[in-house]
């Protein structure tokens, strides 16, 4: 049996924490809230990496009175998703894929797929859509133009999708028990082509929109993202709310600065996306508020922030047109952190939201590595360029991260 840390046990029952998990909770903004606690006190693989005592002072916090979390009724509205059942597939066998973001991308991606006669007609469909050689620019570069937006994305989607296609060439057998999806920014798209949710075609169309229109954007004000670590005393809201108001001192009048929290990578660690000049204000005042600056991101703009809300109206019209078919396995939302609603709508929906609203890496991942039993996980593939992924799932579980494999490209 697995102890209750003081300071929790103190504040209710076990039985009444057990009761509170059995469904997912809404999930907080904040990367030090409920979902650090719950996992730490039903589930002995993740970890939290916060003290016993300041997650007991949060669990009281996000407590109404009678028990209720305080976005406890607000979940019940996502429990009409209509999960599909693979529980003909034993746990050890079932397969979870997992898709990289904007960011993954190296010159010489691509070299180990060249094998595969599958991978080789994926770039060369992806060469036909897009006008110009994808495979010879991901192996030979150069780098300046291989990471730019408009070049990136569909290089990371067409790329991952290849080694979908390698994986199925080699071990048709994971392809065939595949149960959930889930991909980071622009890798949802290549989860819901995984999915059967939408053609290859049709979903490379829509990458390429959103890589012009999201280029655009970050063209029109310099602003970028940088990675931060938190902790349960840190005060980020505060910190990016000070950036805020210092930078706006020295706009034009009318210019209201942008800064937020683009990514929720994994318990206190999350991406800040914003203008240049807000940025450059949070760096020298996150001290000040227990804030960590870990690192700038290698791109040029605040991807996953209200800067990008101008990309909304082309992907408008070209999400409306693009035929989209239920998902054949469960696929994770960015925007929810959940599994997508059966709805086509709804689903149009979502990754439109997902252009200007937060990537919820962090509620996605606690929930597929919920998927064990005991000790037993299903097995997990991270498909695409990079290991970015693979990193996050370790420093959350390491129990988890022995059941995961990268599929080289």
């Amino acid at each position: 049996m697995r102890l209750l840390p003081a300071t929790v046990a103190r504040i209710l029952p076990v039985r009444h924490v057990r009761k509170l998990v059995q469904k997912p909770v809404g999930w907080l903004d904040e990367g030090c809230g409920y979902q650090d606690v719950q996992t730490v006190l039903t589930d002995p693989w993740p970890s939290g990496p916060y003290p016993h005592k300041d997650m007991g002072r949060i669990f009281s916090e996000n407590q109404q009175p009678g028990g209720k979390t305080l976005n406890e009724k607000k979940s019940k509205k996502n429990d009409s998703t209509d999960k599909l059942d693979f529980s003909h597939i034993p746990l050890e066998q079932q397969s979870v894929f997992l898709f990289p973001g904007q960011g993954a991308q190296f010159v010489g991606m691509g070299k180990q797929l060249l094998d595969c006669d599958a991978a080789r007609h994926t770039f060369d469909a992806a060469n036909h859509i897009l006008g110009y050689d994808l495979l010879k620019l991901c192996l030979e570069g150069p780098k300046e133009s291989l990471d730019r937006t408009i070049h990136c994305q569909p290089a990371v989607f067409v790329a991952s999708l290849a080694a979908a296609e390698k994986l199925k060439q080699d071990r048709p057998e994971v392809i065939k028990n595949a149960v959930s999806t889930a991909g980071f920014s622009v890798g949802e798209y290549a989860a819901l082509v995984f999915a059967n949710s939408l053609s290859f075609d049709q979903a490379l169309r829509l990458v390429q929109v959103r890589a012009e229109a999201m280029q655009r954007c970050s063209e029109t004000i310099p602003s970028g993202m940088v990675s931060v670590r938190i902790t349960a005393k840190s005060q980020l809201g505060e910190a990016i709310t000070h950036a805020k108001r210092v930078a706006s001192e020295s706009l034009a009048d009318g210019n209201v600065p942008v800064c937020g929290v683009a990514n929720y990578l994994y318990s206190g660690m999350q991406v800040i996306g914003g203008d240049e000049a807000v940025l450059k204000v949070l760096e020298e005042i996150a001290k000040e508020y227990d804030v960590e600056v870990v690192k700038r991101l290698p791109v040029s703009g605040a991807f996953h922030t209200q800067r990008m809300r101008n990309a909304v109206e082309p992907m408008a019209a070209a999400l409306e047109s693009a035929d989209f078919k239920l998902p054949t396995i469960d696929v994770y939302s960015n925007v929810t952190g959940q599994i997508y609603e059966r709805n086509i709508s709804k689903m149009k929906r979502r990754l439109l939201d997902q252009i200007h609203q937060p990537v919820k890496w962090e509620q996605i991942q606690q929930l597929l590595l919920r998927k064990h039993v005991d000790s037993q996980f299903p097995r997990y593939f991270e498909l695409g360029p990079g290991k970015q992924l693979g990193t996050m799932f370790y420093y959350v579980s390491k129990k988890a991260y022995k059941a995961l494999t990268n599929v080289p490209v």
